[in-house]
């Protein structure tokens, strides 16, 4: 409280501020948190690089991800460009390795159950990582070794997080954190100019999306599996809208259309498609820039 008083800036958590679990992230020095959130977004930087290059998801050697991330990084509005933004979006990284760790049929019981423990420890950040589990589904199934029993540890182990988050908080006199989601009723912008930005993200994302699977007509069998699962995820962020306001998707989309983003511009070859690619991200900065 004296930093913060002494710097005389306090940092807002956006969709987080709501809970008693990330109140105490509210407080502190803005300097201090903005160098917490470049180095946060850094480590995502190297470590989606890493998992590109190790499962071939960009079809060569390239590090556009780490290029997207940096960008990313400026277009963000402060409210989420925060450490524990950085650190969620880690915690994706992990999970889709250990999706697609799925397909090697290496220790595949070790696999899913710790993907449960990450969608559960990402469903406290946003329930609609939720339905990630879908995506855990879908890998057992297109490696033909989905049984029901697989499909209940990941459901038992998702639950696992929230149960010893809720002791600790209950020890410590805090209100108790249960997965909810907001109506959809209550769905909307602010105003004009946030549901401009929105529409703007959704547009790059959706010429990210469409254009990274018209490239997949010659790929490998296993390069469209691995894309089936990076597509499925897009597609939840997608329709988390319905639920949440843009702040609750970009946390949820911000890796897979990092990914999906990288190839697509890594092989673009019309020239008016990188343009318009060029004067959406110009519009996002500037969109997201000018209100702080």
């Amino acid at each position: 409280m004296i930093l913060n008083s002494m710097v005389g800036s306090e940092v807002s958590l956006g969709f987080f501020s709501n809970s008693s679990l990330f109140r105490w992230m509210n407080l502190g020095p803005f300097w201090v948190v903005q160098i917490l959130a470049a180095l946060s977004a850094l480590g995502v930087a190297i470590f989606l690089n890493r998992l590109v290059q190790s499962e071939s998801l960009l079809g060569g050697i390239s590090n556009m991800p780490f290029f997207v991330i940096s960008l990313l990084f400026f277009i963000l509005p402060l409210e989420y460009n925060h450490p524990i933004f950085w650190i969620g979006c880690m915690f994706q990284i992990l999970l889709i390795r250990q999706t697609l760790n799925i397909f090697s049929g290496e220790k595949i019981s070790y696999e899913i159950f710790n993907q449960g423990l990450t969608i559960g420890g990402l469903g406290i950040f946003n329930p609609s990582f939720l339905a990630y589990y879908l995506i855990s589904v879908r890998a057992m199934v297109l490696s033909a070794r989905f049984d029901l029993k697989k499909a209940l540890v990941v459901l038992v182990a998702m639950m696992i997080p929230l149960y010893f988050l809720n002791g600790f908080l209950y020890i410590i006199e805090e209100d108790l954190l249960f997965f909810s989601f907001s109506a959809i009723a209550d769905w909307g912008f602010d105003d004009t100019f946030e549901f401009t930005k929105a529409v703007l993200l959704l547009i790059v994302m959706g010429i990210a999306f469409f254009q990274s699977r018209a490239q997949l007509s010659k790929a490998t069998m296993r390069e469209k599996r691995r894309w089936s699962l990076i597509s499925l995820s897009i597609l939840i962020g997608a329709f988390s809208i319905l639920s949440f306001n843009y702040g609750y998707w970009l946390f949820t989309i911000c890796v897979p259309v990092s990914i999906a983003l990288a190839r697509a511009i890594l092989f673009i070859k019309n020239k008016w498609l990188a343009e318009l690619y060029f004067i959406l991200i110009l519009g996002l900065i500037y969109l997201f820039k000018i209100d702080q």
